[in-house]
């Protein structure tokens, strides 16, 4: 006797007999469920059809009864006219959401509960044109109560006296459920684990990328021309220190307030001018002054600060700080020339060699971002693929505990 042979005395609705469990295999639930579905919805459809039957007859029943009720003639009450109105249109409603009461529980598709759902919605929705008709008419709408209640209590009947089957039909239902939530995690979890894959090869692949790549840079590092490129950036920094620093020296040089004063004062048209241009830009002045001239406007400002023509404090002080001779400016105009002449140098010396690596370091840096941003992905994946695990372990150990029992 096979497995599905042994445990098919569970689902009949014959005298109990002794029963006998039997550890299922989480590799045969499908087969299992879907034989004991099979079985227990043949039960069951078997014993559905004689409750439609039965049910059929009540509908036939209520149909004549309604026809009844929609012809009893209200005029004929001794009664008031606003009443009868009350009344008769109360009837009206009352006939219609029967009506459509039948439409709806002819349909079929029965399930357990289907006939007390459908009669509770009834007799909520059409409570106000019950109590309106049943002022009148008594006698027809008992009729149709009566019919309400039979159908109600062949229901109910039918519950209690399939209560095992129904029961067992309801617990298969829900491991089909489990099962199909179960299958559903499987499907994302190879979904997920080929997503991983992928990335692993992606991965491999950039990490192989990376690798030549820095092979490739090593090797431009090793050649004279990279040494010489080096060398060449190292000297401009040094050349660009030199330069800030001299440039800083200079201009602290100037009083810039005493220069601008002598200029807002235009003592000289043509002094006034090149005071204006060594306050706006007193290297870019100074290597443009041919003739030092700006020496001249200096030396006029110390005579003026002197004889307190321009007046201001401690400017016996400044003038004499300003003792300086023209070969000081000199010497900051050659220092100054020359380390811009050199950096311009340096600069052409620099694009002249052509050894192709901030490509190179620019492809190395997106390749490693690349990776980075994979293997964190991955880590993600990794982590929820854990979890999925976890429940398709923990559905497949109940789905096996239930349906030993079932």
């Amino acid at each position: 006797m096979g497995f599905l042979d042994k445990i098919k005395s569970f689902f009949s609705e014959e005298e109990k007999k002794e029963e006998v469990v039997e550890e299922i295999k989480i590799e045969e639930i499908d087969s299992f469920l879907d034989e004991k579905d099979k079985e227990v919805e043949s039960v069951f459809a078997e014993k559905v059809k004689v409750l439609n039957g039965e049910l059929v007859v009540i509908f036939d029943k209520l149909e004549e009864d309604i026809g009844v009720l929609t012809e009893v003639d209200i005029s004929e009450k001794r009664d008031d006219d606003r009443l009868k109105q009350i009344v008769d249109l109360g009837r009206k409603d009352y006939v219609s959401a029967l009506e459509k009461l039948v439409v709806s529980l002819r349909k079929g598709n029965y399930e357990v509960g289907k006939v007390k759902e459908e009669l509770d919605g009834f007799m909520k929705s059409s409570a106000k044109s019950h109590f309106k008709a049943t002022q009148l008419v008594g006698k027809e709408i008992g009729e149709i109560e009566k019919d309400i209640r039979n159908m109600r209590k062949l229901e109910d009947d039918f519950i209690k006296g399939n209560g095992e089957l129904i029961e067992r039909r309801g617990k298969i239902k829900d491991l089909l459920k489990k099962n199909k939530e179960k299958k559903s995690n499987e499907v994302k979890k190879e979904k997920l684990v080929k997503n991983m894959k992928k990335l692993e090869a992606e991965c491999l692949a950039e990490e192989n990328s990376l690798e030549s790549l820095d092979k490739e840079i090593e090797e431009i590092k090793k050649s004279s021309e990279y040494v010489e490129r080096e060398r060449l950036i190292k000297e401009k920094e040094e050349k660009e220190t030199s330069l800030k620093e001299t440039e800083f020296k200079f201009k602290t040089l100037i009083d810039s307030r005493i220069l601008s004063k002598y200029a807002y004062m235009k003592f000289d048209e043509a002094k006034t001018e090149i005071a204006e241009k060594y306050l706006k830009d007193p290297v870019k002045a100074l290597l443009e002054d041919e003739d030092l001239l700006f020496y001249g406007v200096f030396e006029d400002m110390k005579d003026k600060l002197r004889l307190k023509v321009i007046d201001v404090k401690s400017s016996d002080k400044i003038a004499k700080r300003m003792e300086i001779g023209k070969e000081i400016f000199e010497d900051y105009k050659m220092d100054l020339g020359s380390l811009y002449g050199d950096l311009s140098r340096i600069d052409s010396a620099i694009s002249e060699i052509k050894i192709g690596i901030s490509d190179l370091l620019e492809k190395k840096e997106k390749t490693a971002g690349n990776v980075k941003e994979r293997k964190s992905y991955l880590e993600s994946l990794g982590k929820k693929k854990v979890k999925i695990d976890k429940v398709i372990s923990d559905i497949g150990l109940e789905l096996v505990s239930l349906a030993s029992g079932i």
